[in-house]
């Protein structure tokens, strides 16, 4: 169950997908890019208790996608040159950006393990500017 507003999107795969509204733009630009995505959250602060250790409050106003390891790395690759990101892709600049591989107890292969996706996370108010960097770079 989705804490925001959503709509339902058909991915690239023929499924059916519910989208934050304030993603939609930003997922539809990813998915024309050839990007696959599997999670997305418009607040992460809003929707989450606890993520990565880090409570609800430091996470208030950022973004949530959740994409295969390969295609995140194409993401950050495509974005840490760009005007609009150069300055956002260190741990003390403001508004920086953060990611996340997270560990299972129990994953794929039944043992403790590193899932196949990352977490990328960044502050809702660079959306816009992300959306055009993949629209012009795609």
């Amino acid at each position: 169950m989705s804490h925001h507003p959503v709509r339902r999107l058909t991915a690239p795969d023929g499924t059916r997908a519910s989208i934050d509204v304030q993603l939609v733009p930003l997922i539809k630009a990813l998915w024309a890019a050839g990007y696959e995505t599997i999670g997305c959250c418009q607040d992460l602060g809003e929707s989450a208790g606890r993520v990565s250790g880090r409570s609800a409050a430091h996470w208030k106003g950022y973004v949530l996608l959740e994409m295969p390891v390969d295609d995140a790395c194409r993401l950050l690759d495509a974005v840490k040159d760009t005007p609009q990101f150069k300055d956002r892709m260190h741990w003390s600049a403001p508004g920086a950006w953060e990611t996340a591989l997270p560990v299972a107890p129990f994953g794929l292969g039944g043992e403790a393990d590193v899932l196949p996706w990352a977490q990328v996370h960044f502050p809702a108010d660079q959306v816009g500017d992300l959306t055009d960097v993949i629209r012009e770079a795609g």
